[in-house]
């Protein structure tokens, strides 16, 4: 159970969803890392407004598989499992009932390890396939419209979107700044933490990770597409190349600048975060391509822009 649970984590996604964009498919791999942190950060929000108890904050022995300090619902396990394990069916890069095993063994992991309720699991099922459904839905639309646009533009429609999220999150906070964690939900938090420190959980760190990446995300790939674009096809041995540089640059960005960036409840250590989950959507989807080029590793997607550095809009 705690392996079918650490394929819904931020570990997990970091990992292996590059190689999607790397490797196989560069026009999905965006489109799928995007979904996944607009996911990724409206569960953050939701979790804020519902701001709803895990089962061992009620009852501490329910716990000890796995500890949890953000709210209960939606579980963002189950929500963003069922975002991009049905993405990736709907485009038939997984088999629907492999896809469907997997979001629910996660699902149920949840539930065995303690940390959530049924219903915030079948919450993040809700959640997470209604946003799958509007994605599927209006993601030609949305990338058509976006084609008509300039760099510029693709790029400020990220950074709106971005600080949009952060925004209502924000606004999410302040109406909640007269609520109090239950003294009962500290004291079992607290017996089931055991040595692991605590983090605060009315702070706007949750959403701040996914929306800086998001930012850098999808400016780095407005941006390599203007360039050239990136052709992830290429021998076994290439692939492989480019998967280790990529997630050694991955490792450096969010493990190393993780431990020289301040942290606390700061405007500057929160400015910090942004900036450093920003930089690390950037390397995924414009700079480790450019780099994979740049070495040979890769070619472009369109080579006569690649010498000519005419403009393509993504």
């Amino acid at each position: 159970m705690l392996f079918f649970s650490f394929l819904g984590t931020e570990y997990f996604y970091l990992l292996i969803m590059p190689a999607l964009l790397w490797c196989v498919d560069a026009r999905l791999g965006v489109r799928l890392g995007i979904l996944f942190l607009l996911s990724a950060s409206f569960n953050s929000i939701l979790k804020l407004v519902f701001h709803a108890p895990r089962p061992f904050w009620l009852e501490r022995k329910a716990g000890g598989f796995e500890f949890e300090s953000s709210f209960g619902i939606p579980s963002g396990h189950a929500q963003n499992s069922m975002a991009v394990w049905g993405f990736l069916a709907a485009k038939q890069r997984v088999g629907k009932v492999w896809a469907a095993v997997i979001i629910f063994l996660i699902g149920l992991s949840r539930l065995y390890l303690g940390v959530h309720f049924p219903t915030d699991v079948l919450a993040g099922w809700v959640i997470g396939g209604a946003l799958l459904w509007a994605f599927l839905r209006y993601e030609d639309a949305g990338a058509a419209w976006l084609k008509q646009r300039r760099l510029g533009q693709q790029i400020l429609v990220a950074l709106c979107a971005s600080l949009a999220l952060i925004a209502i999150d924000l606004m999410i906070l302040f109406l909640l700044r007269d609520w109090h964690l239950p003294n009962n939900w500290n004291q079992n938090m607290i017996a089931v933490a055991g040595n692991r420190t605590i983090p605060a959980i009315l702070v706007p760190e949750g959403v701040v990770r996914p929306a800086g990446a998001l930012l850098g995300f999808a400016a780095g790939a407005a941006w390599l597409s203007a360039q050239s674009g990136l052709n992830p096809q290429g021998t076994a041995t290439q692939r492989v190349q480019r998967y280790f540089l990529g997630i050694t640059g991955v490792v450096i960005i969010w493990f190393g600048l993780g431990h020289v960036f301040p942290k606390g409840d700061t405007f500057i250590s929160y400015t910090c975060l942004y900036l450093r989950y920003a930089l690390l959507g950037l390397w995924i989807s414009a700079l480790a391509p450019l780099l994979f080029m740049r070495l040979k590793l890769a070619q472009p997607a369109h080579p006569a822009l690649h010498n000519t550095k005419e403009p393509l809009a993504t």
